[in-house]
């Protein structure tokens, strides 16, 4: 009698798993030939009232017991960029046979990587990332603010805070930017006291500062303490990736045209990646050959091939 293969029977627990630890109101909808989405679940409150918020997921299950294999999830670049052109958000779920729980992200995640041969793409999983009671409630506050974002316009100057924390050096760091930036005014404003929708938060990192758009979107860069003018430089730059990364194309590409020159952007990830296929979608190809000539007269050859 022919034996049903370990892989299929994974494939139908993890679908199954999945569909346990959503709330009883949400839909549940299973896709069986949609190229690189396995199914899309749509919120409604506790009481069965729409919401309109909706999230397509790719799973992927493992058998393995071994920690490196269940935190890490692997696709394909194309299947990224499949995702980035959806209208609705997708989410990363990886479910472990082996203690059966769940990791899961966010297509937009900063960890994704990008493998040499521009091919492959993988993210490697935290603790952090595990499912638990608090996720779904994470999930629709999400989801609507990027239903929010997507569907606004978003215009220079944006608007630029600092995190609420008050540490010494924060506070040393916020008065160099603020005369670094002012060569900046037009394209970026610091807005201390007022918390726009489109507010993007810097916050320290321990040696790097990180860039937030409301946790949906993000870029790390590191600090140097000694070229204030270089991080202005990549608060715009890294804010243009932000933007990028939410569908607002004008507005990043007047950020990065405002600022490339004078940044080293090739350190923020995958800014070279997100910001080369930006101009691409948008055909202004003039302006990616001044990028990868950029990166060239840099002797950054590697990240020119990547643009």
């Amino acid at each position: 009698m022919p034996k049903r293969h370990r892989s299929h029977q994974i494939e139908d627990e993890s679908k199954t798993f999945f569909r346990s630890v959503i709330p009883e109101s949400w839909v549940f909808r299973e896709l069986s030939h949609d190229y690189g989405v396995d199914g899309e679940i749509e919120c409604f409150s506790s009481d069965g009232g729409s919401t309109g918020l909706k999230a397509m997921f790719q799973i992927k299950g493992t058998g393995s017991a071994a920690k490196r294999t269940q935190c890490s999830m692997s696709f394909r670049v194309d299947t990224l960029e499949y995702w980035r052109s959806m209208e609705t958000p997708v989410i990363l779920v990886r479910y472990c046979s082996v203690g059966k729980q769940i990791y899961w992200s966010w297509f937009f995640d900063r960890r994704i990587r990008i493998s040499k041969n521009g091919k492959n793409a993988s993210i490697k999983f935290g603790e952090e990332d595990l499912w638990n009671e608090e996720t779904p409630l994470l999930i629709f506050e999400r989801l609507r603010a990027l239903r929010l974002l997507w569907s606004q316009n978003v215009q220079p100057p944006v608007s630029v805070r600092f995190s609420q924390r008050k540490s010494l050096e924060e506070t040393k760091l916020r008065q160099e930017l603020r005369r670094e930036m002012r060569e900046f005014r037009s394209m970026v404003r610091f807005e201390d006291q007022r918390e726009d929708v489109f507010s993007i938060e810097l916050r320290l990192e321990g040696e790097n500062l990180l860039v937030d758009l409301q946790g949906i979107a993000t870029a790390l860069m590191p600090i140097r303490t000694n070229r204030s003018e270089l991080l202005a430089s990549n608060i715009v730059i890294g804010s243009a990736v932000c933007l990028a990364s939410v569908r607002q194309t004008h507005v990043s590409l007047k950020l990065l045209k405002a600022a490339y020159l004078r940044g080293d952007y090739h350190s923020m990830g995958d800014a070279v990646f997100i910001l080369s296929r930006l101009l691409v979608e948008n055909r202004d190809f003039g302006f990616l050959r001044q990028l990868v000539g950029d990166l060239q007269k840099r002797r950054l050859s590697n990240f020119a091939e990547e643009a």
